[in-house]
């Protein structure tokens, strides 16, 4: 997912604090409200990231 892999380096580079939707969401190259359509906020968003990427490192 486009917006997933946008959210993970900023995460590790900025931190969950002072990181924005808006920046994920220029860094996936797509409108912010793209972004709040499939998210409820960035909670949401971080959740579904760690999530997946248990998924990857557990199989």
């Amino acid at each position: 997912m486009q917006i997933m892999q946008a959210a993970i380096m900023p995460l590790d580079e900025i931190g969950f604090v002072k990181i924005s939707l808006s920046q994920i969401a220029k860094r996936a190259g797509i409108f912010t409200a793209l972004v709040s359509y499939h998210f409820s906020g960035k909670s949401d968003l971080m959740n579904y990231v760690l999530i997946e990427q248990s998924m990857v490192y557990n199989t």
